[in-house]
């Protein structure tokens, strides 16, 4: 059984607006980003021991 998730992932199409959303409305600070080699950015929100890990999508189903 699950006693934890690490993190989760979220992917997105307007991740700016999106780490704005999460810092304004629930207060998660920045732990990490960085942009990988296809130019997308991967930020990672902290808030307690909560993780999220927002990636930059362009294709798919977005959640924003």
């Amino acid at each position: 059984m699950f006693s934890k998730i690490d993190h989760v992932a979220i992917h997105v199409k307007e991740i700016d607006k999106v780490i704005k959303f999460y810092e304004e409305v629930f207060e998660f600070k920045i732990l990490y980003e960085n942009l990988i080699p296809s130019g997308k950015k991967v930020v990672y929100l902290k808030l307690g021991s909560t993780i999220l890990e927002i990636n930059e999508s362009y294709e798919g189903n977005y959640h924003v």
